[in-house]
């Protein structure tokens, strides 16, 4: 019988690349102790923004950036949210997690972290990325889409406001989120048989 673990891998905010590496770590070590990590094992949570048209969402989008700790409004040294040696200490654990993807690296070239305030540039390499899922329901519902076939997570989490966006913009983005994207996700979890922790018997 195979042994499934009760605990799942939830990251919050980061390039699905990234994200893919922390997964086939934890893979690796569930199959040492004798299961195979599935879908409900893990979990995802993005920025989301949706508003009626891209150009909407994206002017409305760059609140979150106001919130990142280290730019904007909460001045803080990188250490609280990177601790020192944190990734180099996870990645060693896997050959296939030693090289960071074209796409990952970019990413990083446009961490506001390391660049300090945040450009247009960078703002929309972090959406080029999918670090931010900002646009009208259509483009959110295809660059998720993107997101779930890379990641495939059993949990979203959905991080749909902060910062400088206004509450008229987070009750739109919160309308058009559970009347047009949610039920679009929900769909591409059941063709892409993301099961979530309820689905399957621990």
């Amino acid at each position: 019988m195979v042994r499934r673990a009760a605990l799942s891998l939830l990251y919050l905010g980061i390039v699905p690349d990234s994200f893919g590496q922390m997964q086939q770590i934890y893979s690796e070590a569930a199959h040492e102790f004798g299961y195979e990590a599935g879908p409900e094992h893990f979990g995802y949570m993005l920025p989301i923004h949706v508003q009626d048209t891209d150009e909407k969402a994206y002017k409305a989008g760059r609140g979150f950036l106001e919130a990142l700790v280290g730019v904007g409004r909460v001045p803080m040294p990188r250490e609280y949210s990177f601790p020192p040696g944190y990734s180099r200490a996870t990645m060693r654990t896997s050959e296939s997690a030693a090289a960071l993807s074209a796409q990952a690296r970019a990413a990083r070239l446009n961490d506001p972290f390391r660049t300090g305030p945040i450009t247009d540039e960078a703002y929309q390499g972090m959406i080029d990325a999918n670090r931010l899922v900002i646009g009208s329901p259509d483009t959110v519902i295809r660059k998720l889409r993107e997101v779930l076939a890379r990641v495939r997570p059993g949990i979203l989490g959905v991080w749909t406001n902060d910062g400088s966006i206004t509450h008229k913009d987070t009750m739109r983005c919160l309308e058009l989120f559970g009347k047009e994207v949610m039920p679009a996700v929900r769909e591409t979890g059941k063709e892409f048989e993301l099961t979530d922790p309820f689905q399957r018997e621990p």
